[in-house]
């Protein structure tokens, strides 16, 4: 079990603010950031290992849109395991939570924690 505090900023409502979260116990260290045609560019979140969270606790701030998250192992920015598809919003304040298992038939997803309205909601993506 991991505790985190959410300590989401909430200074720039122009962009949502992202904390990821490792959580699928037979992925490797992973890079986080927007899947391209040639992988990941940018990396967002990287190396971080199952049970442990990105280090910022104000998060990462993402500008508002659609877009394709990719998953890749650690340092190996071309080689994107997963890719998911996500829209976030001005004001959004995000647990991004990997989870599932990468190798033993459960489906890898996304849970998406959203904290900035009360009570807090979730939100699952399928891995494509």
């Amino acid at each position: 079990m991991i505790a985190l505090q959410e300590r989401l900023a909430f200074d720039d409502l122009a962009n949502a603010r992202i904390r990821a979260v490792h959580a699928s116990p037979d992925a490797p260290a992973v890079d986080i950031g927007v899947a391209t045609t040639k992988g990941l560019s940018p990396i967002v979140f990287s190396s971080l290992t199952f049970g442990n969270a990105s280090m910022a606790p104000d998060g990462a701030a993402v500008g508002p849109g659609s877009l394709t998250l990719g998953v890749a192992p650690a340092n190996q920015p071309a080689t994107i395991l997963y890719k998911l598809p996500v829209t976030v919003n001005g004001g959004d304040r995000i647990f991004a939570v990997a989870a599932g298992a990468a190798t033993k038939g459960v489906k890898f997803r996304l849970l998406a924690v959203q904290t900035s309205m009360s009570p807090w909601q979730v939100g699952e993506v399928l891995a494509q």
